[in-house]
């Protein structure tokens, strides 16, 4: 049987009853929302130092040993895009996830 997302543009999971189906790195993770031509949505992990960027093509990368900072800082950021590119992209180990 196909397992089946059903999730908003922000990447949030539509209707509380879904959430049960979240793994625990994604519920950890603390998705939000963000104004951006490019990215949909960030999130952090805190117990790992984990920062998570989904974009608004489905793509999504984790960046490891981030200060929560920087975080703060790229929630915060006038442009989402134009700081992960100068701050986080090629300063921290990242994967593709999705």
């Amino acid at each position: 049987m196909a397992r089946h997302t059903f999730r908003d543009i922000g990447g949030r999971f539509k209707g509380g009853v879904l959430d049960a189906f979240m793994s625990d790195r994604e519920s950890r993770m603390g998705w939000r929302s963000v104004s951006s031509s490019n990215v949909a949505a960030v999130g952090y992990d805190e117990d790992t130092m984990t920062m998570g960027v989904r974009f608004l093509n489905g793509s999504e990368y984790e960046y490891y040993s981030v200060p929560r900072d920087t975080y703060d800082a790229l929630v915060n950021a006038t442009s989402v895009g134009k700081f992960l590119h100068y701050y986080v992209k090629g300063h921290y180990v990242f994967e593709r996830t999705r």
